[in-house]
């Protein structure tokens, strides 16, 4: 199959790389590469997804819409795309990136020390970002670190696409025979029969990462801190939280009091308690 994808015109008249040493990831989304832009001899990330089946083609192709729509300097910029049918049951979709080359949020978190002003730096960056997708009606699902890249000192979500094909948009329900979501930010609400408000995902998840960012702050003053994972079991659930809270928010280990208001609120058991991204945002530069 790899040698049918990587003879398409549209791709050598393009980009220039080389399949085995430019390859910077692959996954369940497909492969990402770095590769030279023969026009502008700019270096850019082109994602290769490929697909056996029609079904799961298309729904990854009727995003590509509201990838492009996406316009902010927190987000990701989908600069080309291209699809194409090889054969009877193969598909491919090409998208091209700026390139980020120094990695993602996860391996910047695991190589330098970050502040409480970092921490917030971040947040504000990431919570704008989600905010103006919010207002365009567009939502990650997938929100972890290792879809957030690296431009320092900016920071953009990427990956859109691979979060929102996994709706069913039909139903407003989470389709779990289409979802891979991370089981550390998985949200409670997936493990109740009810309509999945996307934007409240977004902002559970958002939660856990801003919970993680705040561990690699206090690794320092708590050694044996090493992040949150709520389950979306009930029981579990509080234990979890409890103890975060009792080890962070209750000794007053953090400068901010606006992290004790927010956070609570954006991990909540119920979507309908759980604010939605313009409140965390005014929380967030509320401090």
């Amino acid at each position: 199959m790899e040698k049918k994808w990587i003879e398409s015109k549209w791709l050598k008249k393009n980009y220039e790389f080389d399949a085995q040493k430019d390859l910077i990831i692959e996954g369940g989304f497909g492969k990402i590469y770095k590769v030279k832009d023969l026009k502008t001899s700019q270096i850019m990330a082109l994602k290769v997804a490929t697909f056996s089946d029609e079904d799961s083609y298309e729904r990854e192709k009727e995003e590509i819409p509201n990838m492009l729509s996406l316009d902010h300097e927190n987000i990701i910029k989908l600069r080309n795309n291209n699809n194409d049918k090889l054969a009877d049951d193969y598909w491919v979709i090409y998208m091209v990136f700026d390139y980020a080359k120094d990695g993602n949020l996860k391996q910047f978190l695991s190589t330098h020390p970050l502040t409480e002003n970092g921490a917030l730096d971040i947040a504000l960056q990431l919570a704008k970002g989600l905010t103006y997708a919010h207002s365009k009606n567009v939502f990650h699902l997938d929100l972890v670190e290792r879809n957030v890249l690296n431009f320092f000192p900016t920071f953009k979500l990427a990956d859109w696409g691979s979060g929102k094909r996994k709706v069913d948009n039909k139903t407003n329900k989470i389709d779990p025979g289409k979802t891979k979501v991370a089981w550390s930010i998985y949200p409670p609400e997936f493990e109740r029969d009810e309509d999945i408000k996307f934007s409240k995902v977004d902002v559970y998840a958002f939660g856990i990462l801003l919970m993680n960012l705040l561990a690699k702050c206090l690794a320092a003053k708590l050694p044996g801190l090493i992040g949150l994972a709520l389950s979306p079991n009930n029981e579990l659930f509080e234990v979890n939280r409890k103890f975060f809270f009792d080890q962070i928010f209750l000794p007053k280990k953090l400068n901010f009091s606006m992290w004790e208001k927010l956070l609570p609120k954006m991990l909540t058991f119920t979507q309908q308690e759980r604010l939605d991204m313009s409140a965390v945002l005014d929380l967030l530069q509320s401090d």
